[in-house]
């Protein structure tokens, strides 16, 4: 088993696992794009550890910890509470395109072609497109305003909650 992260400071460690779900995308996209591409298999084994290790873990941590916090913490006119309650409802779409995208990952990652190249191929670029807005409003409002709102405790809390759910696993 690998060292699991220590999470010291939050917010930057959410911003960095944004960084990566880009990744994710292109790495879709790239499938979507490719039915046959040679690296299919290795990228598919790529997005798939991502959906199984990383993805729960990043959710838990907007959902169970930054989330409630910046109910808290956050002002009437901040917004917070539409902007959460759409960030929220996103992540259940997620959830439903992973459904759907895994079973043709784990064929992918097995070396083999999928059945039906079109519906992965509409599923990948949907997760794609929706992850890039969703992490347009994270980056652009969220973060920037849990900076503001966010005391230090808070960011302690956070990061405590953070780092105890990926040593519990």
């Amino acid at each position: 088993m690998t060292d699991l992260p220590v999470v010291r400071r939050p917010l930057e460690f959410l911003e960095g696992h944004h960084d990566r779900q880009l990744l994710i995308c292109a790495a879709l996209e790239h499938l979507a794009e490719e039915a046959g591409a040679d690296d299919a298999g290795e990228t598919a084994r790529m997005v798939l550890d991502y959906f199984e290790r990383e993805m729960p873990f990043h959710i838990a941590d907007e959902e169970d910890d930054l989330f409630p916090l910046m109910m808290q913490r956050c002002h009437e006119d901040d917004g917070c509470e539409e902007t959460v309650a759409m960030l929220e409802a996103e992540h259940e779409s997620d959830r439903e395109l992973h459904d759907r995208l895994v079973p043709s990952l784990r064929v992918l990652a097995g070396g083999h072609l999928i059945e039906n190249h079109a519906v992965f191929a509409r599923d990948a670029v949907s997760f794609s497109t929706l992850q890039r807005r969703h992490l347009a409003w994270e980056n652009g409002a969220v973060l920037p305003l849990a900076r503001q709102r966010l005391s230090e405790d808070d960011l302690v809390t956070m990061a405590e909650a953070m780092t105890r759910r990926r040593k519990v696993r």
